[in-house]
């Protein structure tokens, strides 16, 4: 769980915990203020939905058009989109020290496994494990299976000798 899942509620606000007597010595001595961490939520909210922009939209939000265009659209453009809704996904995930949305690399790895690319499947792969290390992963299935997706994209790159 990451810092801004930590200070939101399931409505994207910022969770009060508890009730907090603060003694201003103490942040005086520690440099700081109630103010200022409430302003550096708020500089953190903002990179991240700056960070998470795709195409003028947050990589979220692309969801139904990568549909329609997995079905209907060229595939150079489908892959195009997702390759950005994967970089979208790196770069809110650096500021906001969660795991980058694997949806998207899976949605990549299956259309270069489609295509027999196995080197880039091996390879988008390998680069969302690089910057989601087993120590920085939540909860969900997709995670296990790019691992699975990686193992079995090695063994074909292996078979066909690319």
């Amino acid at each position: 769980m990451g810092f801004l899942d930590k200070l939101r509620s399931k409505k994207n606000e910022p969770t009060v915990v508890a009730t907090v007597t603060i003694n201003q010595s103490d942040l005086r001595a520690a440099g700081t203020s109630v103010e200022a961490k409430l302003v550096d939520y708020e500089a953190l909210q903002k990179a991240e939905d700056q960070a998470s922009k795709v195409r003028g939209k947050h990589y979220t939000e692309w969801g139904d058009d990568l549909d329609r265009l997995r079905k209907d659209g060229p595939e150079d453009e489908y892959l195009a989109l997702v390759l950005d809704c994967v970089d979208g996904a790196e770069r809110a995930a650096k500021v906001n020290g969660r795991e980058p949305a694997p949806a998207y690399t899976e949605r990549a790895a299956v259309v270069y496994r489609r295509r027999k690319d196995y080197a880039a499947e091996v390879a988008v792969l390998q680069r969302w494990e690089d910057v989601c290390p087993p120590e920085r992963r939540g909860p969900g299935a997709t995670q296990p299976k790019l691992l699975v997706r990686k193992a079995k994209a090695l063994e074909l790159l292996a078979s066909t000798g690319s």
